[in-house]
């Protein structure tokens, strides 16, 4: 029932992720921007971890196949239906044939579409989020179908949950030896740091001043 006519550069269908089975080496995976995903979800009148597409830094284009309502939520696109702008962040209605385009990225990295009903891809070990181990680490391929499920729970909310602005200040949590890590906390809180071109949904490795380490 959507049609990905544009993929963008790396679009997964995620969810809440697949807990219970770090200890065979699964990993939890599921969207990076849980909120995000929740809003889109309660947007439409789906359970909050419901299955929706993430979009990473790059838009793309999905096509109606039916009439179906969605919502567009995270980082800050420029959205379109059939070239007419519409709105983030509230239930917008797609008739059979409509085209919703994510295009320009004005800020974030990441954004979200749910899909009243939910996309109805297969559930693997408790979730239906792309498999971040395999090649391409399940991104979508232009002109995929994905069918949509028929689980809403409620309602479609009325109006706008807008989506909180991104914040430029990061949490540091010391780990149970942090009090055995001072010299290294404090290197890390007086450096300049930046993402590593390395990274990706499973770490994001920084660049920037050494971290004294601290002998076992």
């Amino acid at each position: 029932a959507v049609i990905v006519v544009r993929a963008g550069l790396h679009t997964t269908v995620q969810d809440g992720g697949r807990w219970g089975y770090q200890h065979l080496g699964v990993p939890v995976g599921g969207a990076l921007d849980t909120e995000a995903l929740r809003r889109a979800n309660a947007l439409v009148g789906n359970a909050p971890e419901e299955a929706g597409l993430e979009f990473t830094l790059v838009g793309g284009t999905l096509r109606a196949a039916v009439t179906l309502h969605v919502a567009v939520t995270g980082a800050r696109f420029d959205v379109t239906i059939n070239g007419v702008p519409a709105s983030r962040d509230t239930a917008l209605r797609l008739a059979a044939g409509d085209a919703l385009t994510l295009g320009t990225r004005r800020d974030g990295a990441r954004a979200y579409v749910g899909v009243r009903g939910g996309l109805d891809v297969p559930v693997v070990l408790g979730s239906r989020s792309a498999w971040p181990m395999l090649p391409r680490r399940g991104a979508l391929r232009d002109g995929a179908v994905l069918d949509v499920g028929d689980r809403a729970i409620g309602p479609m909310l009325r109006g706008t949950w807008p989506s909180p602005p991104p914040s430029p200040v990061l949490r540091v949590v010391p780990g149970p030896e942090g009090h055995e890590a001072a010299a290294a906390l404090a290197a890390l809180q007086a450096g300049t740091y930046v993402v590593a071109p390395t990274a990706s949904r499973m770490a994001y490795p920084l660049e920037g001043p050494p971290v004294p380490l601290v002998a076992p």
